[in-house]
């Protein structure tokens, strides 16, 4: 994806202070891995509470402290950032009251950029400090599968022994999966995005689609269209109605990596190429000073981003992941 848009050069000064950094440093070498976990499930519709346990909360290593308002894992600054720093994870983000939906936290609005004027989901001034700095922007992601019956496809012939008879023939048929990804990062068509969910990954390998896998894209792509952080953005919200997603997100990473993305049973992580992807730009991120967020909310508050998706799983699909 490409934009005409003005973003801010890297490197130049806000004016706003940065946020605190969060996360989680890979070489906890006391970190329990002893919870009991179901990480190699996918629960594409669940709407029970995360089986996993957050153990970040267990032992952490000198690299990191406390924040002192919520006890959170801080990263502090270190000479030794880029060989301590293997995977992060992303935060949740807390809407208090919890009545609070996404129009009430989040309005669009022009913001003056050096070079010119565009439109984001911005935090309202009265949410600032409460839930977040100034420089905070939402974007709205979601992901859609299906799964088709079953279609001929073509036709083999019946070997009989040595010969193969004339017009002996059986019917092949096969199930097709098709997924969509789509995110809005402002209002209006210019602002939506959205594609088709490839069936190769990151990783070159062919993958089965599912709705956690388009979600997953689906928030790769959000944060990939742009170098957010160039634009002076210190938090980026990505508003989603998938928990699989959302949780494992926010808890589930530094055990995954710690476990050479193992489940504790041993089994592979599912769709491990796209979350080893997503750790990787949450790093990024966060060397340039910018938060990554997850706000789970129900379907009916992101019901534009799910359309979006919807009408994605009918285009072709492309011939490999590309960015």
């Amino acid at each position: 994806m490409s934009s005409t848009e003005p973003t801010t050069p890297a490197g130049e000064d806000t004016g706003v202070q940065s946020s605190p950094l969060w996360s989680v440093i890979s070489n906890l070498s006391n970190l329990n891995l002893d919870n009991e976990d179901h990480d190699n499930e996918e629960h594409d519709n669940d709407t029970s509470s995360s089986s996993d346990e957050d153990d970040t909360s267990q032992a952490l290593d000198a690299s990191t402290s406390l924040h002192p308002d919520n006890g959170l894992p801080r990263l502090l600054e270190s000479a030794s950032l880029n060989e301590t720093l293997k995977t992060c994870i992303a935060t949740e983000f807390v809407a208090t009251p919890s009545s609070l939906v996404p129009e009430r936290v989040f309005e669009a609005r022009n913001v003056d950029l050096p070079n010119g004027s565009v439109e984001r989901f911005t935090l309202r001034d009265r949410h600032v400090p409460a839930l977040g700095p100034a420089k905070t922007i939402a974007i709205y992601i979601s992901g859609e599968a299906e799964c088709s019956n079953f279609q001929q496809v073509g036709k083999i012939a019946r070997p009989v022994g040595d010969m193969t008879r004339p017009g002996n023939v059986a019917k092949v048929y096969v199930r097709r999966e098709k997924g969509g990804c789509a995110f809005i990062f402002k209002p209006g068509q210019a602002g939506t995005k959205s594609l088709a969910l490839e069936r190769e990954g990151p990783d070159g390998k062919t993958h089965k689609r599912t709705e956690t896998r388009a979600e997953l894209r689906a928030a790769l792509a959000a944060l990939h269209y742009k170098d957010w952080h160039s634009e002076g953005w210190k938090r980026v919200v990505l508003i989603t109605s998938c928990k699989y997603v959302a949780d494992h997100a926010t808890t589930s990473l530094p055990r995954w990596w710690k476990r050479d993305w193992l489940t504790k049973n041993g089994h592979p992580i599912k769709n491990q190429d796209l979350w080893k992807e997503l750790s990787r730009v949450i790093c990024d991120f966060e060397k340039h000073g910018c938060e990554v967020c997850f706000w789970r909310v129900p379907e009916d508050k992101n019901v534009d981003a799910s359309e979006a998706a919807k009408d994605a799983v009918a285009d072709p699909e492309g011939e490999g992941f590309a960015m």
